[in-house]
Formats: structure tokens, C-alpha cells, sequence
């Protein structure tokens, strides 16, 4: 099983606006995690979401999990769970409103721990996405990375760039940031050259993590560890939405590791992923079939 550790879920609220009224709403269970799980699933594997949940939205948040199937470990917290409002109009997302962050309190927190660790026992690969919130520890997720190398559990690190390079002296299996979540703090520029990111790479590397995997959209990704530096390039493709692409590559990372795939493999299906998720609207919304069908078209050279 493949366990999905995403403080942060939402409770996603599209309304597609028409000249004389609405068209549509849709009630979708969002965030990042819940995207990956969705993505899991899709792949044919069991994933379980352990996030914060609370208030009437948690409520509908709850009942649209089980209504994807996904299932969870929803921690109660007195917060409401985030609420995303989003206004569309032929199919472009005009305007988003969104509840205040989530703030919980310690006991939360630890609870939120708990879950996370006895979870971490049962999975052979953890995912970490997302961010934090106000109230829990900064070392909330170097511990359980910790935690998981202890029971000899895989982890694919997907956090916002101050706390993936928190978890880096605990020894992440993977991380996974993208090009623009490393602009700033390396310094790089709008069209940064594949040396560049390979020196990235190994600097975080040299910080601690065993492998790493950087994405760049279009550009596919660049993944090095022990023997091996890759650049993985995807078809092209005319994207319909590009976001939620990332998530859907770290599901398919997590699906290739849970069933002992090579890294290079792993990642080769990732970026096929993501190609399949810019191709529909919906996050996490990848199919297997046409993952299975862009998968012989991604190409794979070794970086010299």
C-alpha cells in the first residue's frame, strides 16, 4: 500500500459562470495529496490519505472521499477544512476564493502524527506533499522520513521548497521539486540549461537526499542518484491544464517504487503520467490507458 501523508485537503467548489446564470457546479475533493491518491488509484494500486479535517466543509470533504473511493485517515480537528471556490468560464479559471489557513493546535498535530506513523508501518512507500500548517512542529516531516528508513519504508518527498530542504539531512528516498520551486533559491534563470540542473541536483544530493528528480513541465525531467543521471523528455503534446501534473508524476513515482521498479523506470512512467494529466481538465485525473500509451514515447538519455 502506498500511504499519502498531505496536512492540507480542500474542498474544491468549480462553478462555470454563463452570460444569463450558471452553467454547472461540481464538488470535487482537492489538494495536493488528494490528487495523488486519485492518481494512485487510477494506476490500480490502494493508497490511504491520512490529512486535517474539520467543520461542514470536512463533512462534504469525508463524503466525497468515499464517494471517490480513496480511502483516509482523517484527523478531526476544530478548524474547517480549506474550502476552494473556484469561478470558470469556458473552462478558464477566472477568480478563486479561499477559506483563511488552516491553523491546528499541538495535540492536533500530534494526533496528525500518529496517524502518519502507524500508517508509515503498513504502506512500503510514503508520500509527504503539501505544506505544514500553523501549529505543527518544523520537524514534523524530517521525522517521519526518519521514522519511515527505520521500518525500511520508501518516501517520495513532494513539499513546498523550505521544507523539502528541511527533510533532506533525514534521507528522503526521492525528492521531487520542480524548476520554479528552485529558481530562487539556486539562483536560476527563465531557461535554465540541463548542466545547471544537474548541478542542483547534485548539491541536493551532497545535502542528503539518496535520489532526486527535478520536473520542468514540457521539459519532462531531469533524475540522478547513485549510477545514474537521466534526462526524461515526454511527446509533444497540446496541453488542456498544465497544473496538477506534478502529482499525478509523484503517484506514478510512488505506484513504479511500490512495485519494485527500477528508479530510472519509476520516473520514466512519472513523466508519462504527468504528459496524461496536462491532456484533461480535472487534477489527478491521469488514465492508465493512455499512460500505458505515451510510456514508449517518453525518451531517456543519459546525462554525460
Amino acid at each position: 500500500m502506498i500511504g499519502i501523508v498531505a496536512p492540507v485537503v480542500a474542498l474544491e467548489i468549480p462553478v462555470e459562470i454563463k452570460v444569463k446564470g450558471l452553467s454547472t457546479i461540481c464538488f470535487h475533493p482537492g489538494g495536493q495529496g488528494t490528487d495523488a491518491a486519485r492518481a494512485v488509484k487510477e494506476m490500480g494500486e490502494e493508497s490511504l490519505l491520512v490529512a486535517f479535517n474539520g467543520g461542514e466543509s470536512g463533512t462534504v470533504l469525508r463524503a466525497m472521499l468515499d464517494a471517490y473511493q480513496i480511502n483516509h485517515q482523517l484527523v478531526p480537528v476544530a478548524a474547517p477544512t480549506n474550502t476552494v471556490l473556484k469561478l470558470t468560464s469556458e473552462y478558464r479559471e477566472q477568480q478563486v476564493f479561499q477559506l483563511a489557513a488552516l491553523r491546528v493546535s499541538r495535540h492536533e498535530s500530534d494526533d496528525l502524527y500518529s496517524a502518519a506513523s502507524l500508517m508509515t508501518m503498513d504502506c512500503s512507500v510514503v508520500v509527504l506533499s503539501g505544506v505544514t500548517v500553523e501549529g505543527m512542529p518544523d520537524d514534523f516531516f524530517p521525522c517521519l522520513i526518519r521514522h519511515a528508513n527505520s521500518h525500511n519504508v520508501k518516501t517520495v518527498v513532494d513539499l513546498e521548497p523550505e521544507l523539502m530542504l528541511s527533510t533532506l539531512d533525514a534521507h528522503p528516498t526521492v525528492i521531487k521539486p520542480n524548476v520554479d520551486q528552485l529558481r530562487s533559491i539556486f539562483n536560476l534563470g527563465e531557461n535554465t540549461p540541463i548542466k545547471e540542473l544537474v548541478g542542483v541536483a547534485k548539491e541536493l544530493l551532497r545535502r542528503g537526499a539518496r535520489n532526486v528528480v527535478i520536473s520542468s513541465g514540457a521539459g519532462g525531467a531531469v533524475a540522478l542518484g547513485d549510477g545514474f543521471a537521466l534526462q526524461l523528455t515526454p511527446p509533444r503534446v497540446e496541453a488542456s491544464v498544465e497544473r496538477g501534473a506534478g502529482d499525478c508524476m509523484v503517484a506514478a513515482v510512488a505506484v513504479g517504487l511500490a512495485r519494485d521498479m527500477p528508479l530510472e523506470e519509476a520516473v520514466k512512467m512519472g513523466v508519462a503520467a504527468g504528459c496524461a494529466k496536462v491532456l484533461r481538465h480535472g487534477l489527478g485525473t491521469c488514465r492508465r490507458d493512455v499512460i500505458q500509451r505515451l510510456l514508449d514515447r517518453v525518451t531517456v538519455q543519459t546525462i554525460r
